[in-house]
């Protein structure tokens, strides 16, 4: 039998490769005793059920996650690609003091549970307005935390409260750069995580209710970015990878990359250098992040047992994944096209632009400029605002050169295209 790094190929070590995004995925065999793969079945998972409960996070809280530990800073910021996210601490509304950047599993459950609440609720009444429950344990139990670890410093109770402070007070910027400072574009937007929170908790007694229920504003910027491009998880997965904010960020970046591979048989292979940037650069040395992320897969394939992946010598080699063995489906509804007929399920439209690509290769991008020159518009300036377009409009883009170039061809200070 061939070894993994046979079958997958010479593939480039970018962290951000494009890669066919509706290829029909691929079998896969599992692979023999003497191949180095980590390719664990747990018991828990193989009793699960197909409809596994589904959870959303923002692409961008994908590619760009909270630090693991405190930073001790006021700034926080964490590049992937072209694409950078700045987070930066608020202010305690007691004391003025700045309360510090959210950090660890707390917050990355809790913005999990808020995304999810958002996409559930886009297009209600209040949709931006989200509940945690009448009690401190309720909403414990709702991000997947528990009641029972006590109320000292390291219980989930008091840690919640620390980190929720912190996160709910952040102001989070999101920006895409394009170019260099010479020759490019910046599209950025600031924005707080929320207009108004209102909490009534009593944290020494965490099941004592109250007559007014607990809740917070989302800011509507920052409610947009949550829903506009929200990446399915399967929320019973990340929430058993909970005591460790390392497997919780590679379980949704892999998952990610993973629903973007369809079944280019080569897979994806990433430097060490690029995945310690990416995930690591809090390790001052190398062997520890190394050693941290052996420790962190290993947690990942115990709930994701169909992960096939290689940590080889230049970096970790990850394989294509069959579609039925993916954490969660893509989302489909019942509906009848004729009446009288049988109903059918059909994909979700939003299913397909979750994943959607944007990028412009370097080799096109030169193309495109010397056209938009010849046309007398600024295709730095214009690309930004054909991705927006794209985005709002939900529009599916199979060659996003071809199409920025017919955006160029139309486009004129009236209307977008």
């Amino acid at each position: 039998m061939r070894k993994l790094g046979d079958i997958l190929g010479s593939v480039m070590p970018d962290i951000l490769d494009d890669v066919p995004e509706h290829l029909r995925p691929m079998e896969l065999t599992n692979p023999g005793k003497d191949q180095p793969l980590a390719a664990r079945t747990s018991e828990v998972e193989s009793k699960r059920e197909p409809s596994q409960r589904r959870g959303y996070l923002a692409r961008e809280l994908v590619q760009c996650t909270l630090p693991h530990r405190d930073p001790k800073a006021d700034t926080y910021s964490r590049t992937d690609g072209n694409f950078r996210m700045i987070v930066e601490s608020g202010l305690d509304a007691r004391t003025l003091e700045k309360v510090g950047i959210p950090y660890g599993s707390i917050p990355r459950l809790v913005l999990l549970w808020l995304n999810t609440e958002a996409v559930r609720k886009q297009g209600k009444e209040n949709e931006r307005e989200i509940h945690f429950g009448n009690t401190l344990n309720d909403f414990l139990r709702s991000v997947g935390l528990s009641p029972t670890t006590g109320g000292g410093k390291r219980g989930d109770a008091a840690r919640v409260r620390v980190q929720c402070e912190k996160l709910f007070a952040a102001r989070f910027t999101f920006a895409r750069i394009e170019g260099d400072d010479l020759s490019g574009s910046t599209n950025s937007m600031k924005m707080d995580v929320a207009k108004q929170v209102y909490t009534w908790w009593d944290y020494r007694n965490p099941d004592q209710g109250s007559f007014w229920e607990s809740y917070i504003v989302l800011d509507e910027d920052f409610h947009r970015a949550l829903v506009a491009n929200p990446v399915p998880f399967d929320i019973d997965h990340l929430r058993a990878l909970k005591r460790s904010p390392l497997a919780i960020d590679l379980y949704s970046w892999l998952t990610y990359r993973l629903f973007r591979l369809g079944n280019d048989y080569r897979g994806v292979t990433i430097s060490y250098s690029d995945l310690k940037k990416q995930f690591g650069s809090e390790y001052s040395r190398d062997d520890n992040f190394k050693a941290a992320l052996k420790e962190a897969l290993e947690r990942v394939s115990d709930v994701f047992s169909a992960i096939r992946y290689e940590l080889a010598p230049h970096g970790l080699i990850v394989a294509p994944v069959s579609a039925k063995d993916l954490p969660v489906q893509p989302e489909r509804k019942i509906v009848s096209a004729v009446p009288g007929k049988a109903a059918v399920q059909i994909e979700s439209p939003v299913a397909h632009h979750v994943f959607q690509n944007l990028t412009i290769s370097a080799k096109d991008w030169k193309r495109i400029a010397k056209l938009a020159e010849n046309l007398g518009k600024d295709a730095h300036q214009l690309f930004p605002l054909w991705k927006a377009w794209v985005f709002d409009e939900k529009v599916q883009v199979a060659n996003p050169a071809a199409h920025f170039i017919q955006f160029l061809k139309r486009h004129d200070s009236s209307r977008k295209f």
